[in-house]
């Protein structure tokens, strides 16, 4: 059989040249069932569409980004995977506008970049949320316009949102539990250092601990907001060591483990302590290289953000559907792996030395 082509498949499915072009090339005029019909079609004649051309026969796909300026150990490395990949489909006819707002609560500047989405004629949009529900009510503002939004990082509820990239965070309080119980064979007393209580993605990392650090032996002396201040995580830690000298093991769930470790390491303890980090980022290397920190819980953020824009882009070009929520799955970081499974982030911290 030779090549497959646009009437093979209008042919097959009964349905208009027109038609078949339109669901094929991802444009509009084609309601969802009829685009499922074709693409089954398409995939079961074996068509292969070449993508450039046709990106390059439409519109550009223009797809709003908006995120914090603040975090750069978690935002930023989510950020570096967005820019990852828009530049693997900078042949496909797709543009971006990336929106900045200066904190995880600035409503007024999350309504007025949400504002100027609708002003720019976005054709999708990529949000990274925080705890604040202005969130929702904009994320059903853009559905209503049929402009869809896929969250990134952080989940949010009571929304009509496309779909969510984000951790799966229960799994990732396991990871550390399960090896923090390793690290105290004969039993110990650890606390928590976490964002938010109230944020989903940190409540999951509590459970998941919790739910594997148990036993006669083993107490959790506590879980501790530092609300992602690197200085309430010193703060706390200074205070908590101080009054309890049977703690053993720290487990900082967000990425606030430098003033922990300092900390640790100034007063001498860092061979009674054990602590489980979270994320690769570059003040943190030296840490685990020097045995401060006994493992890293990593969730590859930059893997997250290609995946997200990768996402959109299938959606809008192909009319493929997400699933309703993507778990990216966590990894324990060791000395022995880090270089082998982290190489985009040591290159940051490269980067940042020179």
């Amino acid at each position: 059989m030779g090549r497959v082509t646009v009437k093979d498949i209008s042919i097959k499915s009964n349905l208009s040249l027109g038609t078949v072009s339109k669901a094929l090339s991802g444009k509009s005029g084609v309601n969802s069932e009829t685009r499922r019909i074709v693409l089954k079609t398409a995939k079961e004649l074996g068509y292969k569409v070449n993508r450039i051309a046709q990106s390059l026969s439409r519109n550009p796909f223009v797809i709003g980004i908006l995120m914090p300026s603040v975090w750069p150990e978690y935002y930023g490395f989510l950020e570096l995977g967005i820019r990852n990949g828009l530049h693997q489909l900078q042949d496909y006819n797709i543009r971006s506008r990336f929106k900045y707002v200066p904190t995880l609560f600035s409503r007024n500047e999350i309504e007025r970049a949400v504002k100027s989405f609708f002003e720019e004629k976005i054709d999708a949009v990529i949000m990274c949320p925080a705890l604040d529900p202005i969130y929702s009510a904009l994320i059903n503002r853009l559905y209503e316009n049929k402009i869809p939004v896929l969250v990134l990082g952080n989940d949010v509820s009571d929304c009509e949102r496309l779909s969510c990239v984000r951790t799966d965070s229960l799994v990732a309080g396991k990871l550390a539990g399960e090896f923090m119980r390793y690290l105290l064979p004969g039993g110990g007393s650890t606390v928590i250092l976490i964002g938010n209580k109230n944020l989903p993605d940190h409540t999951e990392r509590i459970n998941g601990y919790s739910s594997v650090f148990t036993g006669e032996r083993y107490k959790i002396h506590g879980v501790y907001e530092t609300h992602d201040e690197p200085e309430v995580a010193g703060i706390l830690i200074r205070k908590l060591m101080s009054e309890n000298a049977d703690i053993n093991g720290v487990y900082v769930a967000t990425g606030n483990s430098v003033p922990v470790c300092k900390y640790i390491e100034d007063q001498g303890m860092g061979s009674r302590i054990r602590i489980i980090a979270t994320d690769i980022f570059p003040k943190i290397r030296s840490y685990l290289e020097r045995g401060v920190i006994q493992a890293i819980i990593f969730q590859d953020q930059i893997a997250q953000g290609e995946y997200a824009i990768k996402s959109v882009f299938d959606y809008l070009a192909q009319g493929v559907e997400p699933e309703p929520t993507v778990f990216m799955q966590p990894q324990l970081i060791l000395k022995s792996n880090l270089e082998k499974t982290c190489s985009a982030y040591l290159e940051e911290y490269k980067r940042e030395m020179d």
